[in-house]
Protein backbone atom coordinates (compact mmCIF):
# COMPACT_ATOMS: atom_id res chain seq x y z
CA UNK A 1 0.00 0.00 0.00
CA UNK A 2 2.94 2.40 0.33
CA UNK A 3 3.29 4.34 -2.89
CA UNK A 4 6.19 6.67 -2.14
CA UNK A 5 8.18 7.98 0.75
CA UNK A 6 9.09 11.54 0.05
CA UNK A 7 7.50 13.20 -2.98
CA UNK A 8 3.79 13.89 -3.38
CA UNK A 9 2.09 14.06 -6.78
CA UNK A 10 2.03 17.86 -6.49
CA UNK A 11 5.87 17.74 -6.23
CA UNK A 12 6.07 18.96 -2.63
CA UNK A 13 8.61 17.12 -0.53
CA UNK A 14 7.55 15.47 2.71
CA UNK A 15 9.36 13.28 5.19
CA UNK A 16 6.19 11.26 5.78
CA UNK A 17 5.46 7.86 4.30
CA UNK A 18 2.60 8.25 1.83
CA UNK A 19 0.05 5.42 1.90
CA UNK A 20 -2.51 4.65 -0.80
CA UNK A 21 -5.50 2.53 0.18
CA UNK A 22 -7.39 0.39 -2.31
CA UNK A 23 -11.04 0.38 -1.22
CA UNK A 24 -12.63 1.85 1.88
CA UNK A 25 -14.49 -1.13 3.28
CA UNK A 26 -13.77 -2.67 6.66
CA UNK A 27 -10.07 -3.27 5.99
CA UNK A 28 -9.41 -0.01 4.15
CA UNK A 29 -11.13 1.98 6.88
CA UNK A 30 -9.06 0.19 9.52
CA UNK A 31 -5.85 0.92 7.63
CA UNK A 32 -6.85 4.59 7.26
CA UNK A 33 -7.61 4.85 10.97
CA UNK A 34 -4.26 3.30 11.86
CA UNK A 35 -2.29 5.46 9.41
CA UNK A 36 -3.97 8.64 10.65
CA UNK A 37 -2.64 7.90 14.15
CA UNK A 38 0.97 7.72 12.94
CA UNK A 39 3.02 10.92 13.01
CA UNK A 40 5.31 9.71 10.22
CA UNK A 41 2.57 8.58 7.80
CA UNK A 42 0.01 10.32 5.63
CA UNK A 43 -2.82 9.00 3.47
CA UNK A 44 -2.07 9.84 -0.16
CA UNK A 45 -5.53 8.76 -1.27
CA UNK A 46 -8.31 6.20 -1.36
CA UNK A 47 -8.87 4.32 -4.62
CA UNK A 48 -12.37 2.93 -5.10
CA UNK A 49 -15.09 2.29 -7.68
CA UNK A 50 -18.23 3.08 -5.67
CA UNK A 51 -19.88 6.25 -4.46
CA UNK A 52 -21.75 4.93 -1.43
CA UNK A 53 -21.54 5.81 2.26
CA UNK A 54 -18.04 4.31 2.60
CA UNK A 55 -16.45 6.64 0.08
CA UNK A 56 -18.46 9.57 1.44
CA UNK A 57 -17.03 8.80 4.90
CA UNK A 58 -13.49 8.80 3.49
CA UNK A 59 -14.22 12.10 1.77
CA UNK A 60 -15.58 13.58 5.00
CA UNK A 61 -12.22 12.82 6.63
CA UNK A 62 -10.51 14.85 3.92
CA UNK A 63 -8.85 11.90 2.19
CA UNK A 64 -8.30 12.34 -1.56
CA UNK A 65 -10.52 9.94 -3.51
CA UNK A 66 -9.47 8.37 -6.81
CA UNK A 67 -11.54 6.32 -9.26
CA UNK A 68 -9.91 2.93 -9.80
CA UNK A 69 -11.59 2.55 -13.17
CA UNK A 70 -11.89 5.49 -15.54
CA UNK A 71 -15.41 4.46 -16.55
CA UNK A 72 -16.55 4.75 -12.91
CA UNK A 73 -15.21 8.30 -12.48
CA UNK A 74 -18.12 10.12 -14.13
CA UNK A 75 -20.67 8.25 -12.00
CA UNK A 76 -18.69 9.03 -8.86
CA UNK A 77 -18.55 12.72 -9.80
CA UNK A 78 -22.30 12.75 -10.52
CA UNK A 79 -22.87 11.27 -7.04
CA UNK A 80 -20.96 14.19 -5.52
CA UNK A 81 -17.63 12.49 -4.91
CA UNK A 82 -14.80 14.96 -5.24
CA UNK A 83 -12.25 13.43 -7.62
CA UNK A 84 -9.03 14.95 -8.89
CA UNK A 85 -8.79 15.98 -12.54
CA UNK A 86 -9.31 13.20 -15.07
CA UNK A 87 -5.56 12.78 -15.62
CA UNK A 88 -5.35 11.10 -12.19
CA UNK A 89 -7.93 8.38 -12.79
CA UNK A 90 -6.67 4.95 -13.79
Amino acid sequence: MIINSGVRQDSTVTSKILVAINGFGVIGRGVADAVSLQADMEIAGIADIVSDYRVRRAQSHGYPIYAVLGEKADGMREAGIDLPPKKWTL
